[in-house]
Formats: structure tokens, C-alpha cells, sequence
């Protein structure tokens, strides 16, 4: 009796114990996955929603699991890399450089995508946060679109100086150091008439041998 009592508090405790976590790993009780660890990417559309996902939140390595034919992967990855920048202008916009590569089978793969950054997710925070605030300095009851727009336009090209030295392309450089490339200065314009509600987006040219940005109402 006293031997039986013991084993049931024997298996009570580590029950209890595994429950609160606190059984050593050699103990070889069973590790459970969670369920996005099964979870597999059947469609371009997943894939492109998935990958946006992630550079949206400046992951700098974005591992995927996909489940379907390999054989034009390649170019399924590259267009959805493509559509996910796309989506967003503004990230589309920091993204320095990236890598993606694969290996699996005829019918499944792992995709992982390298990316580096001009901006980090609480720098990008921090663009969130001061355009809320100079729209609320700026913009005033009763203005109309064309009042807007020109307060906007106004604010960046008096707060922004024009960085000769080339090293300053993102909307946190600008609003940090006052200074950025017409890169810089159209993602803060972006972000700014994006708040106020006018659809626009980022477009590039050429002036002479240089690049240039500008925006376009959409």
C-alpha cells in the first residue's frame, strides 16, 4: 500500500512538473511543436501575404515551408518577393539588399529569405510616431486637399536639407539629423500625405547620370 501510495505521488509530481515547465530535457519528455511549425505555404498568394508579413516587421530572416511543385519555384519565389515589396512602398524602400535560396524536393521546399535593412522596425516606429505628431502640428480644421498637400510639401522641403555627402537615405535620418537624399525625402513625403489619407506612391527617375524619387497621387 505505502509503495503504491508512493508511485501515485511519483507520477503526480511530474505531471505537475511538466506542466510548469521545470523537468529537466534529459528527463526525454516529449517536445511538442507549436502548430506554425506545420504549417505549409500552398500558394503564391500565401507566400507573397507571408513574405510581406515579414519584411513588414524588418525580419532580417524570414524562413518559409512550402508545400507543391519545385520545378518553376524559382520564379514563383522571385515574383512573390516582388509583389510583397510592392505592397508596401515605404518597406519596399528601406530594403537595402536581400537573398533568397531553397532546397527540398519536387514537392516541397524551404525558402528563406535574407534581408538587410536601411531602417530598423523601432527607427520605422519612430517615423510612425513623429508624422502623427507634426500632421496634428500642421494640418488645421478646415483646410481643404490642395491646403494639405501644400502643408506637407512645405514641412519636408524646410525641415530636410539636401545630404551632399550621399549617406542619408531614410525617413529616420531625415527626421533625426535633418538631413537626406530625395530618397529620404520622399519616403518622410510618403508617410506623411499616407496619414493624412491621400493615396500616393514612390516613383523613380532620372535627372542626368543621377537617380532621382518623387511621389505620385495615385
Amino acid at each position: 500500500m505505502r509503495r503504491s501510495m508512493v508511485r501515485r505521488w511519483l507520477v503526480a509530481g511530474l505531471l505537475g512538473a511538466a506542466m510548469l515547465g521545470v523537468i529537466p530535457p534529459h528527463w526525454g519528455v516529449p517536445h511538442v511543436h507549436a502548430a506554425s511549425d506545420s504549417v505549409y505555404i500552398t500558394s503564391s498568394t500565401d507566400l507573397q501575404l507571408k513574405l510581406a508579413e515579414g519584411l513588414g516587421a524588418r525580419e532580417a530572416s524570414i524562413t518559409l515551408k512550402y508545400k507543391g511543385p519545385t520545378n518553376e519555384l524559382e520564379q514563383l519565389l522571385k515574383n512573390a518577393v516582388n509583389a510583397a515589396l510592392d505592397s508596401d512602398p515605404y518597406t519596399k524602400y528601406i530594403v537595402d539588399r536581400y537573398t533568397y535560396s531553397w532546397k527540398g524536393t519536387s514537392g516541397y521546399a524551404k525558402i528563406n529569405l535574407q534581408v538587410s535593412y536601411r531602417e530598423t522596425a523601432e527607427q520605422s516606429a519612430y517615423v510612425k510616431q513623429r508624422v502623427q505628431e507634426i500632421l496634428r502640428e500642421i494640418l488645421k480644421p478646415g483646410m481643404n486637399d490642395h491646403q494639405k498637400v501644400k502643408a506637407i510639401h512645405d514641412y519636408v522641403v524646410l525641415h530636410l536639407k539636401y545630404d551632399r555627402d550621399l549617406q542619408k537615405y531614410t525617413a529616420y535620418e531625415g527626421l533625426r539629423t535633418g538631413k537626406a537624399v530625395c530618397q529620404g525625402y520622399s519616403l518622410l513625403t510618403y508617410q506623411l500625405l499616407k496619414d493624412a489619407g491621400f493615396n500616393n506612391q514612390i516613383v523613380e527617375g532620372t535627372a542626368g547620370d543621377n537617380c532621382m524619387h518623387g511621389i505620385l497621387f495615385v
